[in-house]
């Protein structure tokens, strides 16, 4: 039985990582999509008309280039990035409530069988 849990939380663990590298990475590639399309529109349209609104681009992050992350990415772009991130934060508190609820059972199970064996 130990085993099985072992190899089911070894395989819990690999989904969970897989889950958030796919969507972090579809994320990334959408940031450089539109960043790549915003100097394209650059290049084609070199005078921005008067009504058009220009979003300043910060300066490049640490954090974000650890993340894989390009550079020159705008207010709109690290929003995304925080909104899934505290995505994955909500579940990664969902994720701690169900394990430590499981040791709990687990537990309380082991008590009650050593309570029968006495």
């Amino acid at each position: 039985m130990s085993e099985d849990i072992v190899r089911f939380s070894e395989r819990s663990r690999d989904n969970v990582f897989e889950c958030i590298s796919k969507v972090m990475n579809e994320l990334r590639d959408r940031i450089v999509s539109e960043i790549a399309l915003d100097e394209e529109r650059k290049k084609n349209n070199p005078i921005q008309s008067s009504n058009t609104i220009v979003m300043k681009r910060k300066a490049s992050n640490n954090v974000f280039e650890k993340l894989g992350f390009p550079e020159g990415m705008t207010y709109g772009h690290r929003s995304s990035l925080r909104k899934e991130c505290s995505r994955f934060l909500r579940f990664a508190y969902l994720v701690d409530f169900l394990s430590l609820e499981s040791l709990a059972s687990i537990y309380v199970g082991s008590v009650k069988d050593m309570i029968d064996r006495l």
